[in-house]
């Protein structure tokens, strides 16, 4: 299992945080750049506001590419 360069954590982070935004805005979810669109094992997203814990989803199967489970689960 390969880990994922620091840069593109980063990158995946950024998506994160503007789908949840998106969300709360009602507008359309981001794109997924095509080199965020590896697979992934599993993909786990954590959600705080202000050091609170405020909830989370992930899931284990690796049915769908790295960036759209982040974007879906975010």
């Amino acid at each position: 299992m390969a880990l994922i360069a620091l840069p593109d954590r980063v990158r995946l982070l950024v998506l994160a945080r503007d789908a949840l935004a998106a969300r709360v805005r009602r507008t359309t979810p981001p794109r997924v750049p095509t080199d965020l669109e590896m697979r992934a094992a599993g993909v786990f997203v954590t959600v705080y506001c202000d050091s609170d814990l405020r909830g989370c989803l992930g899931t284990l199967d690796g049915r769908e590419a790295l960036g759209n489970a982040v974007v879906r689960l975010a």
